[in-house]
């Protein structure tokens, strides 16, 4: 109900200011407000989703891309999420949404672990992160991010 209202004072408002006539039809989109990614090694922001990305009605947004290890017999990997306004190449100045964990890993060398992290962001608004280790499936972390987090 909140969605609709605020839907209809848009259009409102458009038709108030003199942007849109009284005829004319409209769409209002739900896009993604930031960049979102998650620290790499060396506090490099790694972008999965980009701002202004369209979340329909009928459809989330959704994104995965496939990480190493980062050192040798690397047994835990954290997974921190965070957002940013402009691209960034550090995640200095961005602000961090939430993490979490995945291990232990079986031992090996640097880069011959994969894992895919994805990210989906439900009808709900709600910021699902998930991370699988490749080769492995059962072993997984995942953390649900609300808008209110």
């Amino acid at each position: 109900p909140a969605t609709i209202v605020a839907q209809g004072a848009a259009i409102y408002a458009a038709q108030y200011c003199g942007i849109m006539g009284e005829r004319e039809t409209s769409k209002i989109l739900d896009i993604v407000s930031h960049f979102l990614g998650i620290e790499t090694y060396g506090r490099e922001f790694s972008k999965l989703i980009d701002k202004g990305t369209d979340l329909t009605v009928d459809k989330s947004a959704r994104a995965t891309k496939t990480y190493q290890t980062a050192v040798d017999n690397q047994e835990w990997i954290r997974i921190t999420i965070f957002q940013s306004p402009d691209e960034i190449k550090y995640i200095t100045g961005a602000v961090c949404l939430g993490e979490f964990e995945m291990g232990p890993i079986p031992k090996a060398r640097a880069g011959e672990k994969k894992i895919d992290v994805t990210f989906e962001i439900t009808n709900e608004n709600l910021l699902k992160g998930n991370a699988v280790l490749k080769d492995e499936s059962e072993l997984k972390g995942q953390i649900e991010i609300s808008r209110s987090a």
